[in-house]
């Protein structure tokens, strides 16, 4: 009856004070009593924390929170808030009293949501920074968490000093993988001048990690001649120029040829030259395509003769020069237009007016790019030959060795013609046959060492291949299909 007693009397304690009756669960009663106490002695409001079982941990658990409350209260007008920046310590591991209340303050003030607020107060807030620079790192804290998940705790310490910096706070130089970010410009030296040099200039323009890529190639040597260009032609044709620029995949040659050749420009006429890519295309590559009408092509023809131009692909640009009508009549869903086919696979250089008329016939989405073998350059004969085939005879092309391209087309076209490889679709099957394709063409293992066995068909031959090494001791016995 005594301890009803007691339960009873500590229940009406923890309502007369507005305590959540929760913390019987999780504190022994007399910390509770304590705790009810403390309330009357020290004449808390219940404003101050009635509803907010966080606040009412961090009194139950530290008395030194109840000097912390009244200064906090004061700045923080909103319990509730108090109590889910709380929860976010809580959640941590952490207490108020761990940190100073000042620091405290200021993060709680300052920061938009608990996980910002929580990385601020833990990583930054003991930083002597004025209100401008909390304000840089606050906005930083909350593109990265928008961005990623990891947390800022697991970054190295330099990656983590960069969220101080100003230019970070532009999303628009900022590109989605934070991660990535953080780590070149810590890498890479000279690469957070550049991105500053965008950031202090304020251009209107939008970097992507390739952009980044390039920029770490040599980016003191880029920053500088950046800046001495933007004293030469001024703020507003640079800008025009670095979208421009970007736009046309950041290629240092650009930057050099402007650098060298703007001098005969006036004001006017440079800006005319940058203000659309047609007349920057024809201003930094125009010497090198006199008989090419850059004005006129829509950007997908222009994007693969800037290629062929930072490229040294200049027979190719001679043969788009002397066969123009051919290039004009391509459509934008042509085979010479896709990105993957001239800069990974093929070299432009050997193609000819021919295969300019073969283009046009061609459904890019019937060359499966995805299976061609990464840093094989081929040739254009090759790549005709795999048209519209499913992904093993890819497999299999790529395990012919030792042969010249004109006997791998030759043997494509037989698989092709006879449509051979429709039920080989194994891979160690593919394996077998393309080992033995290298050694001998179908037709030859057909007269050769299967001549004996009337009625036999090639696709009975590709069976044969592929199991030759099971049935070689069969094979001399068959005399014909049936018995195959």
């Amino acid at each position: 009856m005594l301890k009803t007693m007691e339960r009873v009397n500590l229940i009406q304690n923890l309502h007369n004070y507005n305590v959540n009756l929760d913390m019987l669960e999780t504190f022994k009663p007399e910390t509770l009593l304590r705790f009810c106490a403390s309330l009357q002695e020290k004449k808390t409001p219940d404003t101050w924390y009635a509803g907010q079982p966080e606040i009412q941990k961090e009194l139950i658990r530290d008395e030194r929170f109840f000097f912390y409350l009244p200064k906090i209260a004061a700045a923080i007008k909103e319990t509730a808030i108090i109590n889910a920046f709380l929860n976010t310590l809580h959640e941590n591991g952490e207490t108020a009293t761990d940190y100073p209340v000042s620091r405290l303050i200021s993060s709680m003030a300052m920061t938009p949501s608990q996980n910002v607020f929580f990385d601020y107060l833990k990583h930054f807030s003991d930083l002597p920074t004025d209100k401008k620079q909390k304000e840089i790192i606050i906005n930083n804290l909350t593109l990265y968490h928008k961005c990623t998940k990891k947390p800022i705790s697991e970054l190295p310490e330099e990656e983590k000093a960069m969220l101080k910096e100003a230019c970070l706070n532009n999303d628009e130089l900022v590109p989605s993988d934070i991660e990535r970010v953080l780590t070149m410009l810590t890498q890479q030296s000279g690469l957070l001048d550049v991105i500053r040099f965008f950031y202090e200039n304020k251009f209107d323009i939008v970097l992507n990690m390739n952009n980044y890529e390039n920029f770490s190639k040599t980016p003191e040597i880029l920053c500088e001649k950046l800046k001495t260009l933007c004293k030469q032609i001024g703020i507003e044709n640079m800008n025009l120029l670095m979208n421009r620029w970007i736009e046309n995949g950041c290629p240092r040659h650009d930057i050099d040829f402007f650098i060298k050749n703007h001098n005969g420009l006036s004001g006017r006429k440079l800006k005319e030259k940058l203000i659309s890519r047609s007349g920057y295309i024809d201003f930094i590559y125009g010497n090198k395509m006199i008989n090419i009408p850059l004005s006129e092509l829509p950007p997908y023809k222009e994007e693969v003769l800037i290629y062929a131009a930072i490229n040294k692909k200049n027979n190719f640009i001679r043969l788009i020069e002397e066969n123009y009508q051919k290039f004009a009549y391509l459509g934008p869903y042509s085979l010479l237009f896709r990105s993957e086919f001239y800069s990974n696979f093929v070299n432009l250089n050997t193609l000819n007016a021919k295969n300019l008329d073969e283009c046009a016939g061609i459904d890019v989405s019937k060359i499966l790019f995805h299976a061609l073998e990464p840093g094989r350059v081929y040739t254009f004969n090759e790549l005709t030959a795999l048209y519209d085939l499913p992904e093993q005879y890819y497999k299999l092309y790529a395990g012919l060795k030792n042969l010249r391209v004109d006997d791998r087309i030759i043997i494509m076209n037989t698989l092709k013609k006879y449509k051979l490889m429709e039920t080989v679709t194994e891979d160690k099957y593919i394996s077998i046959l393309a080992e033995k394709l290298s050694e001998l063409p179908l037709a030859v293992w057909r007269d050769k060492y299967f001549h004996h066995i009337k009625g036999l068909q090639l696709s009975d031959v590709i069976e044969l291949l592929i199991h030759k090494t099971d049935i070689e001791k069969f094979i001399p016995q068959m005399k014909t299909h049936a018995q195959y």
